[in-house]
């Protein structure tokens, strides 16, 4: 009951750059090259490291991505990316706390001994005492900022999933090893 509602974003939710654009791109003649060094300056670029570790670089804050590559599809990171709040997982979800004198604060809740601990973006962290809490309620939004992606040219959102591990699809049969049949 606290999770989003299954529903598609809005036109007025819509990023620079659609799944479906980035998709085609990927897997044309332009997203056959990429390059995980540049990829790495683009990571810095867009600041992931700051809530997502990578190898043992960068925040704890979000997922580490380290080998995002095997648990989702290119296709499904990349959906992720341009609309955080679709789908957030239990371990990530964030909750809005409301003060008894009308401050809000919204981030990742962590109960404390001196009460919750709100985290929120590039490991900001706000301690808010019990008895200063009127409500606790679930929120619908992501931690995650939308629009990400939004400063990014294609070229370097190729660069970046190469970074992520994502070898574009000609490289990838390429450098299979081939079976010979008996």
């Amino acid at each position: 009951p606290s999770a989003p509602p299954a529903v598609l974003p809005s036109e007025t939710e819509q990023p620079r750059w659609s799944l479906e654009f980035l998709d085609q791109f990927l897997s044309g003649e332009q997203g056959r090259e990429g390059s995980a060094q540049a990829g790495a300056a683009v990571y810095a670029k867009a600041r992931c490291s700051a809530c997502h570790k990578m190898e043992s670089q960068g925040g704890g804050f979000g997922p580490d991505l380290t080998s995002i590559n095997r648990r989702f599809t290119r296709t499904e990171v990349l959906e992720s990316i341009l609309f955080p709040s679709h789908v957030i997982s239990d371990q990530y979800a964030t909750k809005k706390v409301i003060t008894k004198n009308g401050e809000i604060y919204t981030g990742v809740v962590v109960k404390t001994s001196k009460g919750i601990a709100v985290r929120v973006n590039e490991n900001k962290e706000f301690m808010i005492p019990d008895e200063e809490i009127e409500e606790l309620a679930p929120s619908k939004v992501s931690a995650m900022p939308a629009g990400l992606l939004d400063e990014l040219s294609p070229t370097e959102i190729r660069d970046l999933m190469c970074y992520l591990g994502y070898v574009p699809e000609d490289k990838r049969t390429a450098d299979q090893p081939t079976t010979l049949r008996r």
